[in-house]
């Protein structure tokens, strides 16, 4: 149950930090993107790889950082619906 509550705060405290909700389900930690209208899903895509990168660079000199494994994890996300997104579109022009 300590394990429970260490990474409640810890992820509440970054969703906070990050402009995310952040909710719990059975230790379960469950993050809600923003959405992605609005915005060309390959321009979009582009400035997330962009984003990405750094962090995943910092996560690989310090491992224990859970936080930006989370981070990553988030953009991969992302990353994952922005390429729906243009597959979608792409079969939708043939």
């Amino acid at each position: 149950m300590e394990l429970v509550s260490g990474l409640r705060n810890h992820c509440s405290a970054f969703a906070a930090h990050a402009d995310r909700t952040c909710y719990h389900d059975g230790g379960h930690c469950f993050f809600e993107l923003p959405p992605l209208k609005g915005t060309m899903p390959e321009k979009k895509l582009q400035e997330l790889k962009a984003e990405r990168e750094p962090l995943f660079q910092r996560f690989s000199n310090n491992p224990s950082q859970i936080h930006l494994a989370i981070e990553i994890k988030l953009i991969d996300d992302q990353i994952a619906e922005c390429n729906h997104l243009i597959q979608k579109k792409t079969k939708t022009r043939t």
